[in-house]
């Protein structure tokens, strides 16, 4: 694979943080946990390699916009 095709894009990622905070806050009523596959599925869909920087970004989305801690 060429090394473009690997790398993500910043505002991809961002994107789906964005994505990915909605689909917590949709979330929100359930009593079942959310999980990583869930969340792969709904969300990432084709870019499940940047799951980690993604989820990092989510939360500090949660934490700074919304003071909404993820654990």
């Amino acid at each position: 694979m060429s090394q473009s095709s690997q790398t993500v894009r910043e505002e991809d990622v961002n994107n789906k943080a964005r994505d990915l905070v909605r689909f917590f806050l949709a979330s929100t009523g359930r009593k079942a946990p959310i999980k990583r596959n869930e969340i792969v599925e709904k969300v990432m869909k084709d870019m499940s390699r940047a799951f980690n920087l993604t989820m990092e970004k989510a939360k500090t989305i949660m934490t700074n916009v919304l003071f909404y801690i993820l654990f």
